[in-house]
């Protein structure tokens, strides 16, 4: 299992999960979400009116090896509007994806989401734009070293001997 998987399974996932969402600031209730792997592709920043939005972007931001692999992923929300009810959109679709991630935690049959899940939006804003994120830490099959038993090994050697 790699953290490539993870993203590529948790963006279809997370996609599923907004098709559905229906906006109810400024009169687009039926514009999709866009879910991105890993970044905006610059031919979607060009149009700065907010027309790539709403988004969601699914990050891996690092990956931690001990008894177990844990991968970091944030999830990036971000809706466009000039009502003052904008922000009301950035915290439905927000809810809208973690109450899916928590009914069903594992992605792909493979990854399991380990608590917590935590939820971030600041209180400065950047009206018409809104952000939100999601921080997220999934469990991956770890490798296992064929042929060789370490386990000895490293606890009684160090570099200098």
């Amino acid at each position: 299992m790699t953290g490539v998987g993870l993203i590529k399974a948790l963006s279809a996932r997370v996609e599923a999960a907004a098709k559905n969402y229906k906006f109810e600031a400024d009169n687009h209730p039926d514009k999709p979400v866009s879910v991105y792997r890993q970044y905006i592709p610059k031919s979607h920043l060009e149009n700065r009116q907010g027309q790539y939005h709403p988004l969601i972007v699914v990050s891996l931001v690092g990956l931690e090896d001990d008894d177990e692999t844990i991968a970091d992923v944030n999830l990036t929300f971000g809706v466009y509007g000039e009502s003052d009810d904008t922000w009301l959109d950035l915290i439905n679709l927000m809810e809208t994806v973690r109450i899916d991630l928590l009914s069903k935690p594992e992605v792909g049959r493979r990854y399991r989401l380990q608590m917590p899940l935590r939820m971030e939006i600041s209180e400065m804003q950047p009206s018409p734009f809104f952000y939100g994120l999601m921080e997220a830490r999934y469990w991956l099959a770890s490798p296992t070293e064929e042929g060789r038993d370490l386990s000895g090994w490293i606890q009684t050697r160090s570099i200098c001997d």
